[in-house]
């Protein structure tokens, strides 16, 4: 989905594919200044909190806190990480991004959720993000966006339900050395390299890469190898 991304299914099916990788390659759309997006409730990026329900996913959590903070402690703490959990509707990824944000919520500058349905909402979230950080009421949501690549804490950001294949998520992936992401998808494409876990198997952490437009798969790093 994005360049030097993890990807982790989250088991509840036969099957579980690999979502679209997406290009970070492309321009953004040009908004009138101070134009609200349509879509836009204030504080609408504040993270829900976590279902009374939601049981936990101690391995995936691990997995997830091995990616992120990884030990011993290196300048690989300070990159850009996105870890995408795909699988079926109602598999709990959502519900484990959160879990996990939440938990090291204090770790960061600010910490986000997008809905990624549709580029109306992700536009609005990054509106809603600007707003947050009082850039000036004439903000647009590529002022959200231009803050993410900017700021140089760390942030994190839940891309959640990004299901729809047509939408090109690297344009709206923050342009920087830092930052971390986690995204939630149940969709595949037979256009782009796919990985198909048998039932009752776990995916481990694999990093995916595209260049110009060729998937290319690399091995899963020293400290996520089974």
């Amino acid at each position: 989905m994005f360049a030097g991304a993890s990807n982790f299914a989250i088991s509840g099916s036969p099957t579980f594919i690999v979502h679209q990788f997406i290009s970070e390659a492309g321009s953004f759309q040009q908004e009138t200044i101070g134009a609200v997006p349509p879509g836009y409730i204030a504080d609408m990026t504040d993270l829900i909190p976590v279902s009374p329900f939601f049981t936990g996913r101690k391995d995936i959590l691990l997995e997830l806190a091995n990616y992120f903070f990884p030990e011993p402690e290196s300048t690989a703490i300070h990159e850009r990480k996105i870890f995408i959990l795909y699988g079926i509707g109602g598999a709990g990824k959502t519900q484990t991004a959160l879990k996990f944000i939440h938990t090291f919520k204090t770790r960061f500058v600010g910490c986000y959720q997008i809905a990624a349905s549709s580029e109306e909402s992700i536009k609005a979230s990054f509106y809603d993000i600007a707003v947050k950080n009082d850039l000036s009421k004439s903000s647009t949501w590529e002022a959200g966006l231009r803050w993410l690549a900017k700021h140089e804490k760390e942030w994190f950001i839940l891309y959640d339900n990004a299901d729809d294949p047509k939408i090109d998520l690297g344009q709206f992936l923050p342009q920087s050395s830092h930052g971390n992401i986690i995204v939630t998808s149940r969709n595949s494409t037979e256009e782009t390299a796919q990985y198909e876990v048998p039932r009752g198997e776990r995916l481990g952490s694999r990093r995916w890469c595209t260049t110009a437009s060729k998937a290319c798969h690399k091995e899963p790093s020293a400290y996520l190898r089974r």
